[in-house]
């Protein structure tokens, strides 16, 4: 008896967590344990609509990452970034790409890499970690570099940038160790 309890609690608790992923137009469109289909919305429209509203004031005046997701083919970066942050994979997916893109140099890789670093504590190690799994490895190479060169920028420690690089690095393992596994170095 208890075993049959203990099963359905674990196939409800896995449901329930498929039903959120799963973030479709309307609660009648969504099929539990199931992707949405072509024509379903990937992000639900009330709170994706409060996440685009904080990523546009956060990062509004993002402007040269802005200019060159444009250039590069995105015309709206901060929906993008609210559709990543919303756990969107496919949103996640198209950030992603954008961090090897030429466009994104000098002040819009500063912009861009200050992003990665606030989506990745907001959707979590876990979901970060399999999005970034799904790209090829020079792109996560890039998108660690990325992050890792931001949490360095913010680093006003008398260390040389090596030293900030590698301490910037061990501190990211030990908060996001699936997204920064020992395994994996940031490095170029």
């Amino acid at each position: 008896m208890n075993l049959h309890i203990y099963a359905l609690s674990a196939l409800l608790l896995a449901a329930s967590a498929s039903a959120r992923s799963c973030s479709c137009r309307s609660p009648s469109d969504a099929v539990p344990g199931t992707l949405p289909t072509a024509g379903q919305s990937v992000t639900p429209p009330e709170p994706y609509a409060n996440i685009a509203a904080e990523v546009r004031k956060e990062f509004g005046d993002s402007t040269d990452a802005i200019e060159a997701a444009a250039k590069a083919g995105e015309p709206d970066y901060l929906s993008l970034v609210a559709g990543a942050m919303a756990d969107d994979r496919q949103a996640m997916h198209r950030l992603l790409r954008l961090t090897a893109r030429p466009e994104f140099t000098g002040p819009a890789w500063t912009d861009h890499s200050e992003v990665l670093a606030t989506v990745l504590p907001d959707v979590g190690d876990r979901f970060f970690a399999s999005c970034l799994a799904a790209e090829p490895i020079d792109l996560q190479r890039r998108a660690r570099q990325a992050i890792v060169a931001n949490a360095t920028r913010e680093d006003k420690s008398n260390l040389t940038a090596q030293q900030k690089d590698a301490r910037s690095l061990e501190d990211l393992r030990g908060t996001f160790p699936k997204s920064f596994p020992q395994s994996v170095g940031s490095g170029p």
